[in-house]
């Protein structure tokens, strides 16, 4: 089996989750025993075929659908030694309804028939930008608008980071007639760029119907450990880190409130566990299934920031 180390959730009810190491009680790790018995697989050979989505001969056919009113260059594509690299300027499109976007020659036919034949499963690109960002991925398919099938991600400032997207966060079983490729912008601070390049689709090594019966998803329900946060110390001390000592918390149990369990507190409060990743899922991408939280979150993976949502409710 394979570690990986820590899982941390900080929300603003407030929580932070982390998937952690050993301690001086250790919790039974995510993914071992009882909660995750792997059966016999058989691994996909098909590999899905590279799209070009920002090559030189379609870069001239992304557009701007819905533009907002008198505004200025909503993006460029360059081309360099960088890779070709779409930039999107998100003040100059309006949230949740301009929509940067291409449709592929050849169509459907052409590209997502071709995707679903390979038994492609997940779309990717490296995505970074100048500030925190979130953004919507589209797939465009004739005669339906660009909003129809859609997924959320976030553009982080830093290095370029990998984003990983499954058919199924599009609410679609396969890529079949899908066209074209969209981006928009839900919310940014101002003058936000983000930047995306080496668009791919790909195929897991397993079928759709191994994960609707559950022989690659591993249960994270149960025993946490956990701990108040009343004056927000635990980003200044990395509670999130793969190697921050976590022994001293207390234990709880997911799926029930903090009052429920003896903890009269509202605040911050953070999350921390191991996780087991067997052998059987090596090069799968891994979606991480959380509870909706009433307020704010954060959530580390191996001391990683993964995602977080900072709303009013």
């Amino acid at each position: 089996m394979k570690l990986l180390k820590k899982l941390t959730v900080l929300t603003s009810i407030h929580l932070g989750f982390a998937l952690a190491v050993a301690q001086a009680e250790p919790l039974e790790p995510f993914g071992t025993g009882a909660k995750y018995s792997p059966r016999p697989l058989k691994a996909l050979t098909a590999k899905a075929p590279e799209i070009n989505a920002l090559g030189a001969e379609i870069a001239p056919l992304w557009m701007v659908e819905n533009p907002r009113p008198q505004a200025g260059q909503a993006f460029s594509i360059q081309q360099g030694g960088d890779g070709n690299v779409l930039r999107i300027a998100t003040d100059q499109l309006d949230p949740a309804r301009s929509t940067v976007r291409v449709l592929l020659p050849g169509d459907g036919p052409a590209n997502g028939n071709v995707w679903a034949k390979a038994q492609a499963s997940y779309i990717s690109f490296l995505c970074k930008s100048t500030g925190p960002a979130q953004m919507t991925f589209h797939l465009l398919m004739r005669g339906k608008t660009a909003g129809t099938n859609q997924t959320g991600f976030v553009a982080a400032p830093g290095d370029w980071q990998r984003v990983v997207l499954p058919i199924s966060e599009f609410k679609l079983k396969s890529f079949s007639n899908i066209a074209g490729l969209g981006v928009r912008v839900a919310s940014a601070e101002k003058g936000v760029e983000v930047l995306i390049k080496d668009i791919a689709v790909d195929s897991a090594p397993y079928t759709d119907q191994a994960w609707a019966s559950h022989q690659l998803k591993i249960n994270i329900n149960g025993d946490w450990r956990f701990a108040t946060d009343p004056s927000k110390a635990g980003m200044d001390g990395q509670w999130y880190a793969d190697k921050f000592d976590d022994s001293s918390w207390k234990t709880i149990q997911s799926g029930a409130s903090w009052q429920q369990q003896g903890i009269e507190h509202y605040g911050w409060g953070w999350y921390r566990q191991q996780l087991f990743v067997p052998k059987e899922m090596e090069g799968i991408p891994l979606v991480l299934n959380l509870c909706p939280i009433q307020s704010d979150d954060d959530t580390w993976f191996n001391g990683v920031r993964v995602g977080g949502i900072s709303s009013e409710y």
